[in-house]
């Protein structure tokens, strides 16, 4: 093959060389013979060309630009899965191509999903994919480059677009549901990461040093001696197809270097539409986890499995934040491979290492802190910070040592560390790849119980100091007590940490000391920030009440900020921004609530915003006044939004945070050197924590629901029903249809709190010439909306029955009664007709038989009965109708399907979805909470919109077309 100097030069990019201009190609040559010979020599000693070649394709591709589609459905995509399956199998099996397998793998997203254009559809998707699928099997992967390469280059060619506005790449996550990265553009607008420069590529280098020299003079300062504890490998037996497919469900974030993202992923592993080559592939990875934690592995094979993109952010004083992403697939087993060792890691690190997968373990720090703090034989608490922690741990000896602290992890560690992971860096032009020598590797959820782990000798080394409280979570380090003794702490702490690969950094170290104090602690702790006010410990705070005052008017100041800026999205996409509030703003003050007491005077300011801007800009509202506010401070199921008062929520939300961390807080600071927890007690203080915010809640509900009228009270009543607020409960999934527009949403809060319809002009009468109320509107007939809304839920219950049930019809037509005598009441027409019929849905064979009614509860003829009794009325009239004759003369079930308007279901109808959600869940793998929520979710949906489009839908006379229209049409023609 003849290469041209530009061929050369992409072969040493891809390698990572580089080189500066040279005069001839010759030059170029000899370069590329020499970095050749010298991968021979090292790193590709022992592997055959075919090898070489197959890494070098991968390294290749892992510098291409983000250009993937999705998996299709149908039998091209499904074809895809089984060769994920096969390759991973291959490697499982120890096939000849094992060395290669996973490498082959990270390669084939590329080389196979590429978007044909920028333009592609879905159809152009499937035929390329069958056309590339036969060439991948036949091994042509320098067929398949190539096309890529030409693919690329139009890419490159083409100019970047202007960065889309903050609103437009907050609404594009939240409908993907990613909502942590859409609140990251709330706070920083659309931040690019930083062009890769000589510079740039210096200080990420630095951010990842080379490997350690032996940690000491005497290794046996850093490295455990001794015999070790048998493993105990059956424990990975309980890693099964379907605990990998719960942790697929929980994956998110970006694809690594291979470009599959977690959406990918989950498509492959969970989706229904390639029947059972999700489970195969779901079993295939569970033996790989298996295989990862059980056997030893030549690091060489999982280079590509090891390997993560690193992408530079700007920091503060230009300094640069490396943030690794590593590949789902190592994710997906790093989780299932921590979930089974959860335990061991627990006992191994609790109760002074606290991120080793406790709960709470966070908060628990911080409450040990501050109580370690109050204590009057405390004189002071220091919070160490490190250096570069995680990417600076001594891995030598972390994977020595782990054979002592947690024998059962030791061996996946030593297989995903026993060589330096790939790093590959690109902004699209410029080409890097580092490795990560040392620490653990961003990207991999099992480097949190690595750290952990790993750091316990050092932290045991602290333990020796019995008048020091030691108090770690992950690289935060914590020694409170007198003065002098944690003096000593912390000569340990600087001497015996780095050998560790723990670098205490002085320069960015607090000692917070009582007052009076502070000239006995700079003469003892010259090296370090000395304050007597407090400090940020962990996201919350440790000092005076003042300090802690200001700290949260600091931190209120940015919630409020946020705030604001949610209300400006709100008026353009107001569902999108309440979810990123309730799921996302919300959750993360809640933080600072439960770990820091006494603060709730100090969030009026934030109350006030949430009022004042936030909730108008949601519903269109103009103002909010005081018994809305309370509503809908309510959790949905209580009738309200969930939008909580922190004011009034600031003190419980703490009490209950103490009572939960209790035990651990006990243990942390009698510095106790083992704790289990009591899983037993765990469950009662958490029964009893959710008692009395339910008491609450059900307190607070009765009290508004008392100073509200009647009518008022039956909304009330009929919205705190379960399964009428279910489509405020989720995420505004675009792909799952449960995004609303702007007038649905604010219309579907109108109807919900009794508020004025905002938005177009509705008319004054309907019509039919009757005051067109929202009551009224969702009543009249004229314009087909009570049809279809019946309609809507009929067909999505036939839908649902289809995949579960055989021979499921719409609209069957009744066997004829031939005079048979039936009870009075019930309908004997020969041609009468219901909605859904079904066989082998309660019973095999046997057939069942549904009528739908979707009624408004608040109608004339419903609202003086009590909301029970009005379902059961409706599902009395259904089978007064319907079942004998359902039951005598076809001979099946028959169950009336009553919904009201506001989403809430009749009995009949709740047995209903949880037999199809049993039988679905059967079919499907899934769980019956995730079937029967989903369920509930498309019902709450569909009667939300259908409801929408009763108050704004058409209802007027059709204008006939007249001859000028019909000739002014063909002249348009």
């Amino acid at each position: 093959m003849v290469l041209t100097v530009e061929k050369i030069k992409a072969e040493l990019r891809a390698r990572g060389v580089c080189f500066k201009k040279c005069r001839a190609k010759k030059d170029y040559v000899t370069l590329l013979e020499e970095v050749q010979k010298q991968e021979e020599s090292e790193e590709n000693r022992g592997l055959t060309s075919e090898e070489i070649e197959i890494k070098r394709i991968h390294e290749e591709v892992c510098f291409f630009r983000k250009n993937l589609f999705m998996v299709p459905k149908g039998s091209a995509g499904a074809s895809f899965i089984e060769e994920v399956t096969k390759l991973i199998n291959q490697f499982n099996e120890g096939k000849e191509n094992m060395p290669t397998a996973l490498t082959q793998l990270m390669s084939m997203f590329h080389l196979l999903l590429q978007k044909p254009s920028p333009k592609s559809k879905s159809r152009d998707h499937v035929k390329a994919l069958s056309r590339r699928l036969p060439l991948w099997q036949e091994g042509k992967h320098d067929k398949l480059l190539r096309e890529c390469r030409e693919i690329q280059k139009v890419l490159l060619k083409k100019k970047s677009k202007q960065s889309p506005s903050a609103i437009r790449a907050f609404s594009r996550l939240m409908l993907q549901g990613r909502v942590g990265a859409a609140l990251r553009v709330v706070r920083q607008g659309d931040v690019a990461p930083v062009p890769i420069t000589s510079q740039v590529i210096e200080k990420l280098k630095q951010k990842h040093p080379d490997a350690a020299k032996d940690p000491a003079e005497n290794e046996t300062t850093a490295i455990l001696q001794g015999p070790t504890t048998p493993t105990k490998e059956f424990l990975f037996t309980a890693i099964s197809p379907e605990v990998i497919q719960k942790a697929a469900k929980f994956l998110q974030g970006s694809g690594g270097p291979s470009g599959a993202d977690a959406e990918m992923w989950k498509q492959m592993i969970l989706s229904g539409q390639f029947g059972s080559k999700p489970q195969k592939l779901a079993q295939a990875i569970a033996d790989l986890a298996r295989k990862l934690a059980t056997e030893s592995i030549d690091a060489r094979y999982l280079e590509a499995f090891t390997a993560s993109r690193l992408i530079p952010l700007s920091k503060k004083e230009n300094g640069i934040r490396p943030i690794g992403v590593g590949e789902v697939l190592r994710r997906l087993v790093g989780k299932a491979i921590t979930g089974v060792l959860k335990n061991d890691i627990i006992s191994c690190t609790a109760p002074t290492q606290l991120c080793g997968g406790l709960p709470s373990g966070v908060e628990a720090s911080v409450h040990a802190a501050r109580k370690a703090f109050e204590r009057e034989d405390v004189e002071c608490i220091l919070m160490v910070d490190a250096s570069n922690a995680f990417n600076a741990l001594n891995r030598k000896a972390a994977l020595s040592n782990m054979d002592h602290t947690c024998p059962e992890f030791h061996q996946y560690l030593t297989n995903t560390y026993g060589l330096p992971s790939r790093l590959f860096v690109t902004d699209g032009e410029h080409h890097e790849i580092l490795l990560s020598r040392e620490g653990t590797t961003q990207g991999d959820s099992a480097a949190m119980g690595m750290y952990a782990c790993s750091l316990m000798p050092f932290v045991n080394t602290l333990r020796v100091y019995d008048k020091v409280i030691t108090i770690f979570y992950a690289d935060d380090g914590t020694g409170a007590g007198r003065l002098d003794k944690v003096s000593e702490w912390w000569g340990r702490v600087k001497s015996d940490g780095p050998s560790f690969g723990y670098y205490p950094d002085p320069g960015k170290s607090w000692l917070v000391v009582k007052p009076g104090l502070e000239q006995q602690a700079k003469d003892l702790f010259p090296d370090v920030n000395v304050t007597s006010i407090g400090h940020r410990y962990l996201g919350s705070f440790i000092g005076t009440e003042e300090g802690t005052a200001d700290y949260v008017k600091e931190m209120a100041l940015k919630w409020k900020s946020d705030i604001e800026t949610i209300s400006e999205f709100a008026y353009t996409d107001p569902q999108l921004a309440y979810s990123a509030y309730t799921m996302g703003v919300s959750k993360e003050w809640s933080f600072v609530l439960r770990t820091t007491a006494g603060i709730s005077n100090l969030l009026e300011e934030v109350e006030e915003t949430i009022t004042t801007k936030l909730l108008p800009a949601i519903t269109g509202q103009p103002y909010i006044d005081d018994i809305t506010r309370k509503t809908m401070a309510l959790p949905a199921r209580y009738g309200g939004l969930g939008i909580e008062n922190p004011v009034t929520m600031a003190d419980l939300e703490n009490a209950n945070s103490v009572a939960a961390t209790a035990e651990l807080v006990k243990a942390i600071t009698d510095r106790k050197t083992e704790f289990v927890p009591d899983q037993e007690m765990d469950k009662v203080t958490k029964a009893a924590i959710r008692k009395l915010k339910q008491d609450l809640y059900k307190s607070l509900h009765e009290t508004i629901r008392g100073q509200l009228s009647e009518s008022a009270r039956r909304n009330f009543d009929l919205i705190s029903e379960k399964n009428s607020s279910a489509y405020l409960t989720c995420l505004p999934i675009q792909q799952l249809n449960f995004n609303l527009n702007r007038q649905e949403f604010q219309d579907a809060l109108s109807i919900r709190y009794n508020l004025p319809i905002v938005g177009e002009a509705r008319p004054t009468n309907c019509a039919c010439d009757e005051l067109n109320t929202v009551e009224h509107a969702l009543s009249c007939k004229k314009g087909g909306f009570v049809a279809l809304r019946h309609n809507r839920v009929r067909d999505y219950i036939a839908a649902e029955l289809t995949r579960v049930c055989d021979g499921t019809e719409i609209e069957p037509s009744l066997l004829p009664t031939n005079g048979r005598d039936l009870p009075e009441g019930t309908i004997t027409e020969d041609n009468a007709r219901l909605d859904i019929a079904t066989r082998g849905f309660w019973n095999p064979m046997d057939k069942a038989m549904f009528d739908v009614r979707a009624f408004n509860a608040q109608a004339p003829s419903n609202c003086n009965q009590t909301i029970p009794l009005t379902y059961a009325k409706h599902e009395t009239q259904k089978k007064t109708a319907y079942l004998h004759r359902v039951r005598e003369i076809e001979g099946g079930f028959f169950s009336p399907l009553v919904i009201s308007t506001t989403g809430g279901l009749a009995k009949e109808f709740t047995k209903v979805v949880k037999h199809i959600a049993e039988l679905k869940a059967n079919r499907s793998g899934n769980s019956h909470g995730d079937c029967i929520r989903y369920i509930r979710l498309r019902l709450s949906f569909s009667m939300v919109r259908s409801v929408t489009l009763s108050i704004r839908g058409f209802r007027g006379k059709k204008a006939e077309a007249t001859s000028d229209d019909l000739w002014n049409m063909r002249v348009c023609v």
